[in-house]
């Protein structure tokens, strides 16, 4: 049971909120509050569970020291676009 079920909406992280700490999150720099937050979102939101995979692949790319691949970039590039369209639910 994801800890966001028994939360108002008002206290559940929005996608903006998570893509605004998703970097830090990934690098295990958020405090245990905002980890916990942003793992309630990426488990409930398929959206934002697919950006966080993209951005995890283009992390252990780097890693290797090998560019990301394309299509991973162009997905980020969408996932942008789309986030900050006006008048749209980038959750749904």
């Amino acid at each position: 049971m994801s800890g966001a079920e028994h939360r108002s909406p008002a206290d559940v992280f929005q996608c903006w909120q998570v893509m605004r700490v998703i970097q830090a999150y990934l690098d295990d720099e958020t405090d245990s509050r905002i980890a916990e937050e942003v793992a309630d979102h990426l488990e409930d939101c398929r959206r934002c569970g697919l950006e966080y995979e993209t951005y995890a692949a283009i992390k252990e790319s780097v890693a290797r020291h090998e560019r990301p691949p394309h299509e991973v970039v162009r997905q980020i590039r969408n996932f942008w676009k789309d986030l900050l369209r006006p008048n749209q639910d980038p959750g749904a």
